[in-house]
C-alpha cells in the first residue's frame, strides 16, 4: 500500500489499522524510504497519544521502534515532531514529586540517537525538558555535551515570565547550572580549621572547567545584563587558581550585589591569607543583615585569620557563636572547633560581647577594595553643612563640587585633605562619594598651599593680603590681625565667580611670629 494510503488512515484516526498495513510494507519492503516514513509517521501519532506518565511504558516502546527505522538525518520534519512529544513526557515526568530519574534517563539515552534538527525550536524544547529534569543530577554535563552550547536558538536568550513573574533566560539558567556541576569540591584545611573554598582542590575537572571558561565569557560580554554569569566565572576561577586580573572583572557585578554577605564571602576567595583584604571582606561579610545560620561558613573562615593577627577576643567570640548556631540547629560540630577550646588562647581570653569594632574598622578596607576601579583623587574641604551632611571639595581648577558625607562615618572639616573615590556630573558639580581618607601630607594636593609673609589689610573693608593670597574679614577679626603683620597659614584654591577667576584664600592662621608696627 502507498505511503499516501497509509497516510491518509493514520490521519482519520485509525492508528492500528494503519501500523498494520505500515508494518507489512515494511516487512515485504525493510529499506523502501517510503514505507519507513509511513510508519515513521503512525509511531510519531501514537506517541502524542502515550506522551503521559501513566503511559510511559508504551511511550518507551514506540521511540524504540522508530529508532529501529534507523532513518537519515534528511527526515527532519518527523525527528522534530517527535522531539516536541519527547519533551513533553520529559516536562510531564520531572513535575512529579517522586523520583523519575531512571524513567528520564533512559528516554536521554534514546533521545540522543534521534537526529533532531539543531537550533530549531523542536532542539531547543527538548533541552528545555532534560535542563529541568537533569540539572541537578551528574548526567547534565553529559547533556551539555551532547545538546551543545552553540545550539540556543533566539527566544532562548530572552527572559521568561510565569504568572506574571520575571524568570531567567534559559541560557543563563544553562550556564548556572553548568557552573554549578563544575564546582562540586570539598573544604579545605586552614590551622587546623575547615575552610569552606573551592581554590586547588583536586577532584576538579580542570581541564573541563578550562574548555567551559570561553563560552562563559563570551556571554558574559555579549549579555552584560545577565546576573550571574560573572558570580560563577569567579567561582571557577578561584577553583582552579586563576585569580589574577579576576577582582577587576568582578567589581561591577560585586556594586549591584554589594548589600549580600555571599558576594562578599566569594571576594574574599581572591586573596591569599595574609592579605588584609580577606579578612576585610568576610568583616563586611558579617556586618550586613542575614540569617545566622547562613553566616557560619564565614563566620569558620575568619577565625583562622584573627588568630593569626592575635585577635583572640574577636577570635573567641566567632567560635562561640559558630558553635551555639551548630548545637541549636543540632549540627555536627568538627573536631577541629572543639579542639580550639581546649588551647591556651582560649582559656586565657575573654570574650567580646559583640565584633561590631572589628567589622567597622575592617570595612574601610572593604570600600577601597569594591571602588579600586574608581580613579582615587586628592581633594581639600572648602566648606561643611554640618546640618546637611554636605561638603564642597576642591581638586584642583578643573574639578570641584560637594557631595553628601552621611553613612561614610567622617565628620569633615574645612582644609582638611582627604583621599577621595567620586563619580559625578562635572556640570552639576554634585558627586557620590564611595571611599573618603584622610590624610595628613598634603604634598601631592594641588589645592592646598602654605603661605607666609606680612599682611596688607584695606582699612575700609577690614580685608587684607599676603601677596596674592586673600585673608577674609572673618580671620581679620578671629586672629585681630594688622597692617603689616608677620603672619603664616593654609591657603585654598578659590574661583571667585563674580570676577570669575580664581586665586587663593586664606582658611587657617597657623601662627604670627611677630608684629611690625607702621612707622607711617
Amino acid at each position: 500500500m502507498s505511503f499516501k494510503e497509509i497516510n491518509s488512515i493514520r490521519k482519520s484516526g485509525k492508528l492500528n489499522e494503519a501500523y498494520q498495513l505500515a508494518k507489512e510494507d515494511l516487512n515485504s519492503e525493510p529499506n523502501n524510504i517510503w514505507a519507513k516514513r509511513a510508519m515513521a509517521w503512525v509511531l510519531y501519532d501514537f506517541m502524542k497519544q502515550h506522551s503521559n506518565v501513566e503511559n510511559y511504558d508504551s511511550f518507551l516502546t514506540y521511540l524504540n521502534e522508530l529508532i529501529a527505522l534507523e532513518l537519515s538525518g534528511e527526515e527532519e520534519l518527523v525527528f522534530s515532531s517527535v522531539g516536541f512529544q519527547v519533551g513533553s513526557i520529559v516536562f510531564a515526568l520531572a513535575r512529579q514529586q517522586e523520583s523519575n530519574e531512571s524513567k528520564i534517563i533512559s528516554l536521554y539515552k534514546l533521545v540522543k540517537l534521534i537526529a533532531i534538527p539543531v537550533k530549531t525550536e523542536a532542539y531547543s524544547f527538548v533541552f528545555k525538558a532534560f535542563h529541568k529534569a537533569l540539572k541537578n543530577t551528574a548526567y547534565y554535563l553529559d547533556l551539555i555535551d551532547w545538546w551543545g552550547l552553540d545550539n540556543f536558538i533566539e527566544d532562548d536568550y530572552k527572559k521568561g515570565e510565569i504568572n506574571g513573574k520575571q524568570i531567567m533566560s534559559l541560557v543563563e539558567q544553562t550556564y548556572i547550572a553548568c557552573s554549578r556541576r563544575l564546582l562540586l569540591s570539598k573544604p579545605i584545611i586552614l590551622a587546623g580549621i575547615p575552610v569552606i573554598s573551592v581554590g586547588g582542590t583536586p577532584n576538579l575537572d580542570i581541564d573541563r572547567i578550562k574548555k567551559f571558561l570561553p563560552y562563559l565569557n563570551r556571554i558574559i560580554s555579549q549579555y552584560p545584563n545577565y546576573q550571574y554569569p560573572l558570580y560563577f566565572k569567579a567561582k571557577l576561577m578561584i577553583a582552579i587558581d586563576c585569580k589574577e586580573d579576576l577582582l577587576t572583572e568582578f567589581i561591577p557585578f560585586a556594586k549591584s550585589k554589594k548589600n549580600d554577605f555571599w558576594v562578599w564571602d566569594l571576594m574574599s576567595e581572591m586573596f591569599d591569607h595574609n592579605d588584609d583584604r580577606k579578612l576585610a571582606c568576610l568583616s563586611k561579610a558579617l556586618s550586613l543583615k542575614a540569617k545566622d545560620d547562613f553566616l557560619i561558613k564565614v563566620r569558620t573562615n575568619i577565625i583562622p585569620l584573627l588568630l593569626a593577627k592575635q585577635m583572640y577576643d574577636e577570635a573567641k567570640l566567632e567560635l562561640h557563636t559558630v558553635l551555639d548556631i551548630r548545637n541549636k540547629n543540632q549540627w555536627k560540630i568538627q573536631s577541629n572547633l572543639l579542639a580550639l577550646q581546649e588551647t591556651e588562647w582560649y582559656n586565657n581570653t575573654s570574650t567580646n560581647t559583640n565584633n561590631k569594632e572589628l567589622y567597622s574598622t575592617y570595612n574601610k578596607i572593604a570600600d577601597q577594595i569594591l571602588y579600586c576601579d574608581i580613579l582615587e583623587e586628592i581633594v581639600v574641604i572648602e566648606y561643611v553643612n554640618a546640618d546637611k551632611k554636605i561638603a564642597n571639595f576642591i581638586k584642583d581648577k578643573s574639578k570641584r563640587g560637594f557631595f553628601k558625607y552621611s553613612g561614610l562615618k567622617t565628620q569633615p572639616k574645612i582644609g582638611e585633605v582627604y583621599k577621595v573615590r567620586l563619580e559625578g556630573e562635572a556640570s552639576k558639580e554634585f558627586y557620590k562619594v564611595y571611599t573618603l581618607v584622610k590624610v595628613e601630607d598634603y604634598s601631592e594636593c594641588k589645592s592646598l598651599k602654605r603661605f607666609s609673609g606680612n599682611i596688607s589689610i584695606l582699612q575700609k573693608s577690614s580685608i587684607g593680603f599676603v601677596d596674592s593670597v586673600f585673608i577674609g574679614p572673618d580671620l581679620v577679626k578671629k586672629y585681630e590681625l594688622v597692617n603689616n603683620q608677620e603672619i603664616n597659614g593654609n591657603a585654598i584654591l578659590s574661583f571667585n565667580k563674580k570676577k570669575n577667576k580664581w586665586g587663593w584664600k586664606a582658611i587657617k592662621i597657623i601662627s604670627q611670629p611677630n608684629l611690625v608696627v607702621n612707622s607711617n
